[in-house]
């Protein structure tokens, strides 16, 4: 079964190489060329080769999207880049590529044809991101578009060819998915919230692929968006999307003369002349860890960062040799400077089953007796498996301390509770559930009990079979509430519709996202008042992004509570472009277009169906009218049907065809939108 799976990627391989110079023979002459030409460029020759060979229509796919990525994207890497299960690709040479997929690592079935292939894709990587790779400078670090990590060594230094290891990150890591995977306690994660935003200095250690930058981002999402953060990383992965006062800064290695370098001592000085509320730096690994700490004691409190040590003592010590590399200072001097820059420091670390945790949260205190001060605050019991509370902050280092101290929390885990207020707000209701009245259970029993009255009037002139119809009466209104609920959702549709529009409207006007909620909100009131229900779900959405809520999160959560699918697929589309780091704006505006085409579309088809709908509700009026007209006009004359078995029945089997049509004209005219 293996030797034929081998032998059909073959076949594929060698069809594809073949396909690829044939293309690439037909674009020798074209300066530049649309998606869509390529496309048709391709589809012309896998045709061809369809008349030689034959191609299944799932060989044609993935020849046709394999070759795009081959011109226009990362080549063979590209299938695995679009995985999601697959976290690491190591690439040793062109012919061997190793991938992590679900924690496995496995010897992928693909490989690189040449080592030119391979050397095209790496100039191709780095020089989107403005580095150098080459003989002269064989190392290199750069990213990809999606944020994922790239480490480049080329030859004579790697010996048997290019090798490159990409670190993909998924999709951003927040604080109740890590409670979720059990890598810390909702207690800790609490615990740890309060502090980011009670300006400590926090410092994440652990070793190699611990989740160090995953954790640091986690904790980024606590920085209240009001303050102005500069993040400074070798190369960029830290995703902080809720700040709107955020710069970003990345290091530059030199060039082939050895000029034009920028460090990170160099980024975080210049960083102390930007007025920050916060200096965060990815990673510290060599002498600027002098520098971070004495940005971390000059005025700058709440900066946060990583390195690379298996325990906090170990940290403290390779922050020692560290900034011993900047500067030759007495030990006592650079310990005390540890001392009293660093407040927190929280170590991760990975058990033997491949998962990670956080290990411990300590205490940095003072420096006495030759040691930095350290208190255990949080350790992992191995044999409980969970991280367990094992001190309190020390008092009076500040003003907050008492209140972390003391404060319980009650969190959620993303799983918001139906009641939960935001800045005093109210969580709007689920709209695929609608709660009748009490004034509304009273209107539709009366409408539902004559109803019956008037049905047992006019086919059997009888009390006894009122009595018979009257639970009719309470399923009217169970029947009714479909109907209000379906409308109810129609008009949030035309609302958001509205909504999206005006918020469109303002971030292209150069508003911040915060800014342009508010906005909208004071919009959307003079549209549809402080209760309409688009009014009340901005507001909803404007309070959770002043208190550190993503967005995109509170828009997912409003469509799963509305089950309109417009807006699912909006809050689908707005996670994507902040994930990808898209023109944010643009994409709004065009997926708001969209959405305000298909609602227009369905508003035209439900006000044709509208008069439809007005004709099927005279239609159902006309039989009783006929029959009380006659009866009025000529009485007696229907009394055979109401005296006698035979009529009865008869007026029975009327008043069931009655129902039957009456239903089939609403199912014809119900048409979904």
């Amino acid at each position: 079964m293996e030797g034929e799976q081998g032998s059909l990627n073959g076949r594929r391989e060698v069809i594809r190489g073949e396909l690829r110079r044939n293309v690439m023979g037909q674009l020798k002459d074209q300066i530049y060329l649309e998606d869509e030409q390529l496309y048709e460029q391709i589809d012309t020759a896998i045709r061809q080769k369809g008349k030689e060979t034959y191609l299944p229509l799932k060989e044609r796919l993935w020849l046709r999207n394999s070759l795009y990525d081959s011109f226009r994207r990362l080549d063979i890497l590209q299938e695995l880049l679009d995985d999601k299960d697959v976290t690491e690709i190591m690439i040793n040479g062109a012919g061997k590529i190793f991938i992590e997929k679900k924690g496995n690592m496995v010897l992928w079935n693909r490989r690189f044809e040449k080592t030119e292939q391979l050397e095209d894709i790496i100039q191709q990587i780095v020089g989107k991101v403005n580095r150098i790779v080459n003989v002269s400078s064989p190392i290199a670090d750069a990213r990809l578009e999606d944020g994922s990590r790239v480490h480049i060594v080329l030859p004579p230094v790697a010996l048997d060819g290019p090798v490159v290891t990409i670190r993909k990150f998924p999709d951003p890591i927040t604080i109740e998915k890590l409670i979720r995977f059990q890598a810390l306690t909702e207690e800790a994660a609490q615990f740890l919230e309060q502090l980011v935003k009670a300006k400590y200095n926090l410092f994440v250690c652990g070793g190699t692929n611990s989740g160090k930058t995953t954790f640091l981002n986690a904790l980024s999402s606590f920085i209240p968006e009001t303050e102005r953060v500069i993040t400074i990383e070798d190369s960029a992965e830290l995703q902080i999307t809720h700040v709107p006062n955020l710069v970003r800064l990345e290091t530059r290695n030199a060039n082939t003369e050895g000029e034009g370098e920028i460090t990170i001592s160099q980024l975080i000085k210049a960083s102390l002349r930007m007025n920050p509320s916060r200096i965060i730096v990815g990673e510290v690994r060599g002498a600027e860890a002098l520098d971070m700490l004495q940005a971390m004691n000059t005025g700058h409190p709440g900066s946060l960062s990583t390195g690379h040590g298996n325990s906090p003592q170990d940290m403290l010590s390779r922050l020692e040799v560290m900034v011993l590399m900047g500067a030759e200072l007495p030990l006592d001097a650079i310990r005390s400077q540890i001392a009293s820059a660093l407040d927190i420091m929280v170590h991760l670390g990975r058990l033997k089953d491949g998962s990670r945790k956080v290990l411990s949260i300590v205490e940095i205190g003072g420096y006495k007796n030759g040691k930095v001060e350290q208190k255990p605050l949080f350790v992992y019991d191995r044999e409980e498996k969970r991280l367990k509370k094992t001190g309190n902050l020390r008092r009076g280092k500040n003003l907050l301390m008492q209140e972390i101290n003391r404060k319980r929390w009650s969190r959620s885990s993303g799983r918001e509770k139906q009641k939960e207020d935001l800045n005093g707000r109210a969580r709007p209701p689920d709209y695929r559930e609608y709660q009748l009245s009490q004034k509304e259970w009273m209107q539709y029993l009366i409408m539902g009990a004559g109803a019956a009255g008037l049905c047992a009037y006019t086919f059997y002139r009888s009390v006894l079979a009122f009595l018979f119809l009257l639970p009719v009466a309470f399923l009217y209104p169970v029947y009714k509430k479909k109907d209000l609920k379906k409308e109810r959702i129609r008009r949030l549709t035309l609302q958001f519709k509205e909504g999206i529009m005006v918020l469109a409207s303002f971030l292209s006007a150069g508003y911040s996202l915060e800014n342009s909620l508010s906005l909208s909100v004071k919009e959307l009131e003079g549209l549809y008042g402080k209760t309409g229900m688009i009014t009340e779900e901005f507001s909803y959405m404007e309070a959770g992004v002043r208190m550190n809520r993503p967005v995109e999160l509170l828009l997912a959560d409003m469509g799963r509570r509305s089950g309109i699918q417009d807006v699912d697929q909006f809050a689908r589309v707005f996670a994507a472009a902040k994930r990808s780091g898209g023109e944010l704006t643009d994409i709004i505006s065009q997926t708001a277009g969209i959405i305000r085409d298909k609602i227009q579309v369905q508003e035209e088809i439900h006000t044709l169906t509208a008069a439809r709908v007005f004709e099927q509700k005279i239609m159902n009026g006309i039989p009783f009218g006929i029959i009380l007209y006659i009866d009025f006009t000529s009485p007696g004359f229907f009394h055979v049907m109401y005296e006698t078995w035979l009529g009865r029945i008869f007026m029975t089997a009327c008043l069931g065809i009655y129902v039957g049509a009456v239903f089939l004209a609403k199912k014809i005219l119900d048409i979904p939108l």
